[in-house]
């Protein structure tokens, strides 16, 4: 079985959006089985009957009801191109019923081409979680746009910044993603970032990229300059301004 690597500290993930093996749903015995958090702890060995008892206290199956007590209208259909916050574009493979700590949900079985990993999401929290369809084309134009104006929000206070800027991450939305990745930049260019916000940076730029090579039908090698560009173009707007924005 291939265990997938455990999401990074800033994204806490959402409810119950867990990377389940089969062995699992067949009522196996599962080994360190990695999941998100509101599920269990990536270090949990588990029977299954054990994970039955914690799946029924998750958070996911506090705030949704189950299929067979409300029924969730499907958001996506099979071959759907989808975006997972904070892990990218990916492709839903089928939607299916299983039956999980005795109850029916429904799940879409999303495969996400980062990794190659696949995640079962409850329909009933897509939302929640904020799966959402790739952006089109006229969106990205307005995206590159958004790139480039030197209008955005800076904190001086590091904790007041990460933590605004994670929960960006986490909304899954490119404008949002897309206000981080300037802020860094910025930030960037006054000092060097730390540890925690390079990883940051790095991973807004790759999930932006990405999403544009997919919907430009590019490579992201080609897209790469492309958003680098967008960025210098608003940081030496922001600088011939007087560094006049938004501050906190």
């Amino acid at each position: 079985m291939r265990i997938a690597r455990t999401a990074p500290d800033y994204d806490r993930g959402a409810a119950l959006v867990n990377r389940i093996p089969h062995s699992v749903v067949e009522g196996h015995r599962i080994a360190k089985s990695p999941v998100f958090k509101g599920g269990l702890r990536a270090t949990d060995t588990l029977s299954f009957a054990s994970f039955s008892d914690k799946i029924k206290n998750s958070c996911a199956v506090r705030r949704g009801l189950p299929k067979h007590i409300q029924e969730s209208p499907l958001r996506f259909e099979t071959g759907d191109y989808v975006v997972y916050p904070n892990h990218g574009v990916g492709i839903i493979e089928d939607v299916k019923q299983t039956q999980i700590a005795g109850l029916d949900q429904d799940f879409y079985h999303l495969r996400l081409f980062a990794n190659e990993t696949t995640v079962m999401v409850p329909v009933g929290n897509s939302k929640s979680v904020g799966l959402r369809k790739i952006f089109g084309k006229t969106q990205i134009r307005r995206l590159f746009k958004h790139l480039r104006d030197p209008d955005f929000e800076t904190h001086s206070n590091w904790k007041g910044r990460y933590k605004e800027n994670a929960e960006k991450m986490r909304s899954g939305h490119l404008f949002e993603m897309a206000d981080v990745l300037k802020n860094l930049q910025h930030l960037s260019q006054r000092k060097a970032l730390s540890y925690r916000e390079k990883r940051m940076y790095d991973k807004a730029k790759h999930l932006i990229i990405s999403e544009i090579a997919m919907v430009q039908g590019r490579s992201e090698e080609i897209v790469r300059p492309d958003v680098e560009t967008a960025l210098d173009d608003c940081i030496e707007a922001r600088k011939a301004s007087g560094g006049r924005a938004k501050a906190s």
